[in-house]
């Protein structure tokens, strides 16, 4: 058995402990009859109820005189299916999501994108911004309409972001974000499972929504591993056409600063200064760009008049070969491996970046798998390209 699984199973074992304790105590006749009498009981993080005190004497009277082995051990497994809803991982297996995919519960996305260059910004912001319906329309992808998983809806970047001045993927305010979401048929108590296909074994996009409704403060979301192919070469079925939705009532919380990094942040970070200037020497900076953009091998691929490098001084190169493979994202041991190669710094904050956000995004999911939280800069190269390319100085 391994550290981890064992762990884990002493960590449930005193949950059923705990949960067999409180439960004893919450059903016992006495003497909690009279503590309650006139006072509203209200849900505990252990309790299954939620009412008036008449509620609970007409639970106890039916239970008394003392709880049974069978109320006991449902309390428990109670406890250990609530806490494992709010300890899910980040990526989910094939095997669970078709397990569930009638669950009304469980909403599947659909992140299948082709990368296009980039509108403009001026444009759009006179024209598109924020009529979702419209660009819904205007933005079918025919690779979801001809094949996706059943119930999927397709959740488009170029209708989810807008092009900003500098970023490719510009954020909404939440109020507007979240129009778009409930058009997608989504509620604020789903769970959503995310899928993509192509790039880093169909994660890629996947990776990039899931990031994006962590930022909006829904944490209810798993990507599914290996995307859309697993799913196929798993034998499973799939459907055609457009996924129609039910209006839903799915909130945006405020920007969660913790998972996200902008131009301004890097340049006034409260420990570090210019992060830019200071050579990233308070964090650190991981760049999921190849190897070769990131040495200077390969060309950048975009206009950067003062830049004298290829990457930013103090950067640490994390490709994504390295984080996922063909079926998937890699295992534990094969990331630890990673970030040592990188000169990972584990005292230190953790940004990551790329091109555009995306890769950063993947790069940040492989991460969180290991426990580690990241901000992802969303501008990225393209940003710092059209803004300061001068801090791209380094080969």
């Amino acid at each position: 058995m391994s550290l981890q699984t064992w762990l884990v199973s002493l960590f449930l074992l005193i949950c059923v402990i705990l949960c067999w304790s409180v439960s004893a105590q919450a059903f016992a006749p006495y003497p909690y009859d009279s503590y309650y009498s006139g006072a509203r009981f209200r849900r505990g993080p252990l309790m299954g109820f939620d009412g008036e005190d008449t509620q609970l004497q007409q639970l106890m009277q039916n239970l008394k005189p003392r709880p049974t082995l069978l109320i006991r051990i449902a309390s428990s497994l109670g406890c250990i299916a609530h806490i494992h809803m709010a300890t899910a991982g980040e990526i989910v297996e094939v095997n669970w999501l078709a397990e569930h995919i009638n669950d009304p519960h469980v909403k599947v996305l659909d992140a299948t994108y082709e990368v296009k260059p980039k509108p403009n910004w001026e444009e759009f912001k006179n024209t598109s911004y924020g009529k979702f319906d419209e660009l819904i329309k205007t933005h079918v992808n025919p690779n979801y309409t001809a094949e996706h998983i059943p119930n999927a809806v397709h959740f488009n970047l170029d209708v989810a972001y807008f092009p900003g001045q500098y970023e490719r993927f510009s954020f909404y305010s939440p109020e507007l974000f979240e129009q778009y979401v409930q058009k997608l048929g989504i509620n604020k108590d789903d769970k959503l499972i995310v899928y993509s296909r192509g790039p880093a074994a169909g994660m890629l996009f996947a990776a990039r929504v899931w990031w994006t409704f962590k930022v909006y403060g829904h944490r209810n979301i798993e990507v599914l591993n290996g995307g859309f192919n697993a799913w196929k070469s798993s034998g499973h079925p799939t459907e055609s056409g457009d996924k129609s939705a039910t209006q839903g009532n799915w909130k945006a919380g405020p920007i969660d600063k913790s998972l996200y990094a902008n131009f301004d942040d890097l340049t006034n970070d409260p420990r570090g200064g210019n992060l830019f200037e200071n050579k990233m020497s308070a964090i650190n900076m991981l760049d999921a760009r190849p190897g070769g953009q990131f040495n200077g091998s390969e060309p950048l691929g975009f206009p950067a008049p003062k830049a004298t490098g290829s990457h930013i001084a103090g950067a640490k190169n994390v490709p994504l070969p390295n984080v996922v493979g063909e079926t998937g994202v890699k295992d534990k041991s094969a990331l630890e491996e990673a970030l040592k190669k990188a000169g990972f710094d584990a005292s230190k904050s953790t940004v990551t970046m790329c091109n555009s956000g995306v890769q950063a995004s993947m790069l940040a999911l492989g991460l969180a798998r290991l426990g580690i939280k990241a901000r992802v800069y969303n501008g990225s190269m393209s940003e710092l390209a059209l803004r300061a390319s001068e801090y791209i100085n380094s080969k």
